[in-house]
């Protein structure tokens, strides 16, 4: 990722991450879901961003979160529902703000605005309107305050957002256990302050605050977990030794059909719903992340031990997935508007990192399009190291990578990019509700913050007033 490219040793390996059936704990279950607020119609919440002092696992650090949690409330809401949330600031030293990562909301006002700024000792009152059509699925919400989004999230400002719905459109998952994993790193200097990564170190990943959990399941048994990668750069390449992932949803959007695959990998922002049933033998399974290339110039991500599946107990009957899940219109059948090409490029050595050779600027509207459009973009990486490309208020379908044709799977909002590669993307502009500005960057947020995002500008041809220029929304003092 540019600024550390130096190899280590990591923790992983001073605790033995490298037993097959027995490495972990064979005790009770030491996961623990995520803190939720719940609302049905309306969700009314109240976030106070604020220095606290967090302990996970053996590291106590000091660091800006959420509600005085490290692991910041899960926030679940019906489709058509309605997110009433009050931002407080009481940091007192930067500004900050929210983005909720992955809804087809509006970016306007005080919507889904990421040009908002709240300062030290203000408030801001965001109104994010669901839409009634949503299938359901798992979002995330997080800091998206320009120049300052890796180092807040980072300390911990994100958390998980599901939008119910997905057991109704899927209704052979009536009954099926459900777990949420929201994934984040952490380090932390010796006097427990909480800076800028820097994977030259050690970093201590963990799932919900639980570093390397034990997870129970029964032989046979299915469950659903629904998994968020909501830290600030790493990739995550998940594995369960002597188990399959089936995924049947990934950015919250419902695939066509399940995919069966023997890891996950998740690039910074994305998240993936998938099934997976205990093995007929009982026994500890060591859950881990592999190993990933992200190129000579990006940062070492070596195996590391996440948790351990224990499988016991009576069994079960495993769940029978269907062939096919929901019905998504494939873009290909759909005439193109327009075809651009998005370059990933990088001064390794400056730490600055572009788009089409340009560096970020908040002031400048670098692709403005009509709603009603349906766009291909070839996104190209010109860098020696992985990208994550992810746009804000609607999804894409890939049709290629590295000039290969890509099999339909339904849609997302993030995807990586390899070392030298281009991936082939349809986007369509066609909700109203996508009207405004927005952005599109590289998720990995140090990239973000050293100049790898544009603006988009969506029009509607039929409004003459045009997109009101809200990018200097700011919060007011807190009542």
């Amino acid at each position: 990722m540019g600024r550390n490219a130096v190899a280590f040793v990591s923790l992983s390996l001073a605790i033995g991450l490298f037993g097959c059936n027995g490495g972990g704990s064979s005790g009770g279950e030491t996961f623990d879901s995520p803190s939720e607020i719940v609302g049905g119609k309306e969700l009314n919440v109240e976030l106070t961003v604020s220095e606290q002092r967090n302990k996970i696992g053996d590291l106590e650090f000091v660091s800006s979160v959420y509600n005085g949690d490290y692991v910041a409330p899960v926030l679940r809401i019906k489709p058509g529902g309605v997110i009433n949330l009050k931002l407080r600031n009481l940091n007192p030293q930067q500004p900050s703000n929210v983005h909720y990562h992955g809804l087809e909301v509006s970016p306007q006002g005080n919507s889904d605005n990421v040009f908002v700024q709240v300062e030290p000792e203000n408030c801001f009152e965001y109104r994010i309107q669901i839409p009634e059509n949503d299938r359901g699925g798992m979002m995330w919400y997080h800091s998206h305050m320009m120049g300052l989004s890796e180092t807040q999230v980072f300390n911990g400002l994100s958390g998980g957002l599901i939008i119910d719905g997905l057991q109704d459109n899927l209704p052979f998952l009536k009954g099926v256990k459900e777990r949420v994993m929201i994934l984040k790193d952490i380090q932390a200097e010796a006097d427990g302050t909480v800076t800028v990564p820097d994977y030259s170190k050690p970093t201590l990943r963990s799932i919900n605050g639980i570093v390397r959990p034990s997870i129970s399941i029964r032989p046979g048994e299915t469950q659903l977990w629904r998994i968020g990668n909501v830290g600030a750069n790493l990739f995550y390449n998940l594995a369960v030794e002597g188990h399959d992932f089936v995924e049947i949803a990934r950015d919250g959007e419902v695939r066509v059909a399940p995919l069966r695959q023997a890891s996950l990998m998740l690039p910074p922002g994305a998240r993936s719903e998938v099934l997976i049933t205990g093995a007929a033998t009982a026994g500890t399974y060591a859950f881990k992340t592999l190993a990933i290339d992200t190129g000579p110039d990006g940062d070492p991500t070596p195996e590391e031990l996440m948790g351990t599946l224990v499988v016991s107990g009576s069994a079960a009957t495993p769940v029978t997935v269907p062939s096919t899940l929901m019905p998504s219109a494939d873009l290909r059948e759909q005439p193109v508007t327009k075809r651009r090409r998005i370059v990933f490029s990088e001064n390794n050595d400056a730490g600055l990192f572009y788009i089409n050779n340009q560096l970020y600027s908040p002031s400048r509207d670098d692709v403005v399009l009509p709603l009603g459009s349906l766009e291909e973009w070839q996104l190209v990486n010109n860098s020696q190291e992985l990208h994550t490309f992810h746009i804000h208020q609607t999804d894409f379908q890939i049709t290629a990578r590295n000039g290969q044709p890509e099999e339909f799977r339904g849609y997302q909002d993030t995807v990586d990019i390899d070392v030298g590669g281009t991936v082939t993307v349809l986007i369509p502009f066609k909700n109203p509700v996508q009207v405004g500005r927005f952005v599109f960057h590289c998720h990995i947020l140090e990239h973000e913050d050293g100049g790898m995002m544009q603006n988009i500008v969506v029009y509607d041809p039929a409004n003459p007033k045009g997109v009101p220029d809200d990018r200097m929304t700011q919060g007011k003092v807190c009542s």
